[in-house]
């Protein structure tokens, strides 16, 4: 089942138009239980819907909240797919999003 969610997501989160629909009703938080606990290949598909719906802004901090980045750690240590490139972007994106998030330290 979690194949085929994943897949279906996938599909959707191709289009522009569907991300903003796919992240407000709910799918970001199950796309990273999938990549936690799924199969490979749902994993595969999770975490290459979680790349095409972090291409739109509003979105990163909606996956940053789903607490992703050791889940996609774990996957780049153990898949030996194309999709790790997608998932260091991912990760990648995450950390500069987080920096500039956070408040600069003032040298006095």
């Amino acid at each position: 089942m979690q194949e085929h969610a994943a897949a279906s997501l996938l599909t959707l989160s191709v289009s522009s138009v569907n991300k903003p629909t796919i992240s407000t009703s709910g799918t970001i938080p199950l796309l990273v239980n999938i990549l936690r606990y799924g199969s490979p290949q749902a994993k595969v598909d999770a975490v290459m819907a979680l790349y095409n719906l972090s291409t739109l802004p509003d979105n990163l901090n909606l996956i940053l909240q789903a607490e992703p980045v050791p889940s996609i750690v774990h996957f780049l240590k153990t898949c030996k797919k194309l999709s790790t490139y997608r998932c260091r972007l991912v990760v990648y994106k995450s950390k500069r999003k987080q920096n500039c998030n956070q408040p600069s330290k003032k040298k006095w």
